[in-house]
């Protein structure tokens, strides 16, 4: 057995409590390979409609749609894993420390941002299909929180291959989160490697150490009081388990990731958890980063380096469904 990390609790004489933690990496934690990846590679092919492009792999089928380039639906075979459109946010359910600095975002209308796709090709190259877009995302009524260029790319072993870059106006406020938002037809259980088991977040996660995690939809969700944004985990890859299928999502550098059942939307509006009503679906969130999330509801402003307000990013990510 090879050790991937050393962790170090420090626990309270007498009771056990533990008082504090350290670890120390040792080497990278593998993920399992799966089987299928020792088939021939089979070359990927590209259909079109007035209203979409379709990426054809063995029997999956990815779906993107030319109103937003984001996935509108994915199929293997006659299971359909998507509940409904894919869409780009920026949006997230103001928590209680969001207080100050929602009223800026507000102002942008963030909260109602839409995406505008100005350019969309699709071609062939190399052996794989692959989708150019170039895009912004703009509140209703007020100038781009943020343009952004990509590129989708499926291959001869059926990954899908996101490719992007951000750039961000300056005279803007800082934004609360970009990524992409999935609606799961179902959610089993969701496997990473990243700091877990608590949510965390680029200024929140000394309660949480780095490490290979199993857990259930129902784990990640907190259920706070008042509804807000919760159950982010940073990792570099996670699996969704869906029945027989399991998506997974790997990153060359960190993502945070959030699974719920809940939509931003109904987190937002929702004054009391009593008032939340689960939507038959799960939204998985796969973010670039998130604001961090501070202590403004009663102390200082957000410090600067867990702000999102960088000028431009960029960011690789790899899916594959087996």
């Amino acid at each position: 057995m090879q050790v991937s990390h050393i962790r170090l609790r420090y626990l309270r004489q007498g009771d056990g409590v533990c008082l504090g933690q350290d670890q120390v990496r040792l080497r990278d934690i593998e993920w399992p390979q799966a089987s299928s990846l020792s088939q021939e590679p089979e070359t990927p092919w590209l259909t079109e409609t007035l209203r979409d492009f379709t990426m054809h792999w063995r029997d999956q089928a990815v779906t993107f749609s030319k109103a937003n380039a984001a996935p509108s639906s994915w199929q293997a075979g006659q299971k359909e894993v998507l509940a409904g459109p894919g869409d780009w946010t920026i949006w997230r359910a103001p928590t209680d420390n969001d207080r100050v600095i929602v009223a800026e975002w507000r102002q942008a209308n963030y909260e109602n941002s839409q995406i505008r796709v100005h350019s969309l090709r699709a071609e062939t190259i190399n052996h794989q299909v692959c989708l150019h877009f170039e895009a912004v995302i703009a509140g209703v009524g007020r100038q781009p929180a943020l343009s952004f260029q990509g590129h989708w790319c499926l291959d001869q072993e059926g990954r899908l291959k996101l490719s992007l870059e951000g750039q961000r106006p300056k005279e803007m406020v800082e934004l609360p989160r970009f990524g992409l938002v999935l609606s799961m037809v179902d959610a089993d259980r969701v496997s990473y490697i990243g700091y877990g088991p608590y949510e965390n977040y680029v200024d929140k996660h000394h309660s949480s150490y780095w490490g290979h995690f199993e857990q259930s939809a129902q784990d990640l969700y907190e259920p706070y009081v008042t509804p807000q944004e919760n159950g982010a985990h940073q990792v570099i890859k996670l699996a969704v388990q869906q029945g027989s299928l399991e998506l997974s999502v790997a990153s060359s550098h960190s993502l945070s990731f959030n699974l719920s059942p809940y939509s931003t939307r109904q987190l937002s509006q929702a004054r009391h958890r009593d008032e939340l009503v689960e939507e038959g679906i799960y939204y998985l969130h796969l973010d670039y980063r998130q604001a961090g999330i501070g202590s403004n509801s009663c102390g200082p402003r957000l410090l600067p380096e867990h702000r999102f307000d960088e000028s431009s990013f960029k960011l690789d990510w790899t899916f594959e469904l087996r």
